[in-house]
């Protein structure tokens, strides 16, 4: 027998293994039958179950781990499927032009917010160019265009600019187009204005690349 004087940590001294919680408004019991609950278990979820219920799926991927019902009967959501790549980091990578070359291949990898995984649906950002590598709202470099996209798409551009889209993964590639010789940094930035509302991503982070033009 343990003995009462030896102090002990708050919280539980010990796993208690439920199959299922039900969660009720109320301490009624006749509220249990129609109150959602929390259940676990391997596979995606097929039982009816009140409308709200939450399934933890212990096989699941990244956006595939928690489901909410939706009907109250077997419809079920993954919750992550909204959520999953709407933070990103950026890393932008634009290659220098020499010999009198005006086209640069450019490169724009989005990862989740662990910087670590890829996306799982396509993400508009904006591409920026000026002359200072980290000065907030600077001017935009008027001498760069984007265009050819080979991994995803643009969706508008300007001097300076591109609103792009990347393919499921998260990656982009397209040229960067400058007739003067000059370096020129690039970076990657939340868009504000997007052509569609699901494609949209908040950039929490992104590097600001340099790029040289020379003759």
């Amino acid at each position: 027998m343990a003995d009462p004087s030896t102090p002990r940590p708050y919280g539980l001294q010990s796993a208690i293994a439920l199959r299922e919680l039900v969660v009720t408004p109320d301490a009624n019991i006749s509220s249990v039958a129609t109150a959602p609950s929390v259940s676990v278990g391997s596979g995606a979820p097929t039982d009816t179950k009140p409308q709200g219920s939450i399934y933890l799926r212990s096989d699941g991927a990244a956006d595939s781990i928690a489901y909410v019902n939706t009907n109250g009967a077997t419809a079920w959501s993954p919750l992550t499927a909204s959520s999953a790549g709407k933070i990103v980091h950026a890393t932008i990578a634009v290659a220098d032009a020499s010999g009198g070359a005006t086209d640069a291949a450019l490169t724009v990898s989005l990862q989740q917010v662990d910087n670590s995984t890829d996306l799982a649906a396509a993400r508009q950002v904006m591409i920026a160019s000026g002359a200072a590598q980290y000065a907030p709202r600077q001017t935009l470099n008027g001498n760069v265009t984007f265009g050819t996209a080979t991994t995803g798409s643009i969706i508008d551009s300007g001097n300076g600019w591109a609103l792009v889209l990347t393919d499921a993964s998260g990656d982009f590639a397209c040229t960067a187009t400058n007739a003067s010789d000059e370096a020129v940094y690039f970076w990657c930035e939340s868009a504000h204005k997007v052509s569609a509302h699901q494609a949209g991503c908040v950039v929490a982070a992104s590097n600001s690349d340099l790029a040289t033009w020379s003759a």
